[in-house]
């Protein structure tokens, strides 16, 4: 049955746990079949999902293109933003779908404190998790929600300091369970989401745009 997959990075790209799932992918995804990839990191969508699998295996062998540099005004991203954005890469991701999501999340449990305002609650990361049936996993520094979705989501939980490849080829075997196919119909996945669905994503870049000033 197809699979979407997203890799979410919520670290530096000069993290030795960010490096080692970006190797990773870089190496495993030319050779997967039915199954869509995508990248998302703490302020851009990298890949969107795709079976490209050439063209993400350079994305991903492409460590500068990971972030940009933003400061903003009045906003401090989290964990929880980045979740957001990461879950909301998935087409229709505020429903289930016929065809299994994966989430992969990389990076720290939380972020530093910062008195401005957030975007995403951990109420509302969870409820998307939820309402999408996507199996969220995690590799990260210290406990906190996405370790927490995990254990959620049927999902695995690992430490950052461990051998990640390792970790991650782990969190490939255990994927999602199959969807039921709706009154028999087969499980089929889009290559590209609809108009109502790029609408809502198009709003959902614009509010985590709104607040930058400068952009190097």
């Amino acid at each position: 049955q197809p699979e979407d997959i997203m890799v979410c990075v919520g670290d530096a790209r000069d993290d030795a746990a960010v490096q080692a799932t970006m190797r990773y992918f870089a190496e495993t995804v030319r050779g997967f079949g039915s199954e869509r990839i995508g990248l998302t990191s703490a302020n851009r969508r990298v890949i969107p999902l795709t079976r490209d699998y050439q063209y993400a295996a350079a994305r991903f062998a492409d460590q500068a293109a990971l972030t940009s540099n933003v400061s903003y005004v009045d906003y401090a991203p989290t964990v929880s933003d980045i979740l957001a954005l990461c879950l909301t890469g998935f087409p229709d991701f505020g429903s289930a779908a016929p065809q299994r999501r994966s989430l992969i999340y990389v990076g720290p449990a939380a972020l530093p404190d910062d008195p401005a305002p957030a975007l995403f609650s951990d109420t509302a990361v969870r409820a998307l998790a939820r309402d999408g049936a996507v199996q969220v996993n995690a590799i990260s520094t210290g406990a906190g929600l996405p370790a927490e979705l995990a254990e959620a989501t049927g999902g695995r939980a690992y430490p950052a300091t461990t051998d990640v490849g390792a970790r991650l080829a782990e969190i490939r075997r255990n994927q999602p369970p199959p969807v039921p196919a709706a009154d028999g119909a087969a499980a089929y996945a889009s290559e590209t989401p609809d108009p109502a669905v790029l609408a809502a994503l198009v709003a959902i870049a614009a509010v985590l745009l709104m607040p930058v000033v400068i952009r190097r």
